[in-house]
């Protein structure tokens, strides 16, 4: 048999048979965001408005959205 216990959830593989079972707990699990971070991600910190460039790649813009919400967290707190 081979087990994970996690957060929230339990795996479990005995027998040939895969079984996942939700973690009951008090507090809801808060998933973690998980993205694609290109490259180009450096050129985002040295221009002014990276969002006022035309033809960046489609990934860089999502990644320049995600790090200006960010930012704008850390400034709330």
């Amino acid at each position: 048999m081979i087990q994970y216990i996690g957060k929230a959830y339990t795996i479990t593989y005995q027998k040939s048979q895969l079984t996942l079972t939700k973690v009951e707990q008090g507090s809801a699990y808060k998933f973690p965001k998980i993205m694609y971070v290109p490259a180009e991600r450096n050129f985002v910190s040295t221009v002014d408005r990276p969002d006022m460039i035309k033809r960046l790649p489609l990934p860089l813009y999502t990644f320049l959205e995600e790090y200006e919400n960010a930012k704008e967290q850390l400034k709330s707190s």
